[in-house]
């Protein structure tokens, strides 16, 4: 049963690896059009094609993290359906393979892809993400967080603070700053505006 398994479980990281490729192949290409416009526009500041590829390379494993999921649903589709069309299943069936062991063979893949799923989006691809924001702020000169900002929320004794960030440039400095004051009960003590701060 385990030359079974293995089996089946080879066939799927292949299927799987494949989709994910074709797939993270297509973000890629897109990303670069997008960076091609910041290129020509941020040229004089450095910002060339090899750090534009340096930005997209950075932000694969966001677009991984985002892909994985349907990326192992269509390969695991493609694998089974090749497997019963070309009577494979049908001659793992007569060899002993209960659909309750196929079923067990398919969650234990399963979950080795949830816990890589789970690593790169909780790990890698948030590191990653920072730097390549870094990476481009520091030759864009700045970054827009998103419309709103970045919110922050932090609580220290009986007060709760809000913070509250519109922006950051290259080097690290904040602009645009809010900070929010509460007490316990929920009423503001005190806002803080700066527009510039480190």
């Amino acid at each position: 049963m385990k030359t079974l398994s293995r089996l089946i479980h080879a066939e799927i990281v292949n299927a799987v690896a494949l989709v994910a490729i074709g797939f993270l192949g297509l973000f890629v290409f897109f990303d670069l059009v997008e960076e091609l416009k910041s290129v020509s526009r941020f040229a004089p500041q450095g910002y060339n094609l090899a750090i534009a590829s340096g930005f997209i390379a950075l932000s694969i494993p966001s677009h991984l993290y985002e892909l994985l999921p349907i990326a192992v649903l269509i390969g695991t589709i493609f694998v089974m359906s090749r497997m019963a069309q070309r009577s494979e299943f049908t001659v793992l069936r007569t060899s002993g393979l209960s659909p309750r062991r196929a079923l067990v063979a398919l969650m234990a893949m399963g979950s080795v892809f949830v816990v890589i799923t789970f690593m790169i989006g909780d790990y890698i691809s948030p590191a990653a993400d920072k730097q390549a924001k870094m990476l481009k702020a520091r030759y864009t000169g700045g970054m827009d967080v998103l419309q709103s900002g970045a919110w922050l929320k932090e609580r220290q004794g009986n007060r709760h603070f809000v913070v509250n960030v519109t922006s950051m440039n290259g080097d690290g400095e904040l602009r645009g700053i809010q900070l929010f004051e509460f007490l316990d009960n929920g009423s503001i003590a005190r806002v803080t505006d700066a527009a510039r701060g480190q």
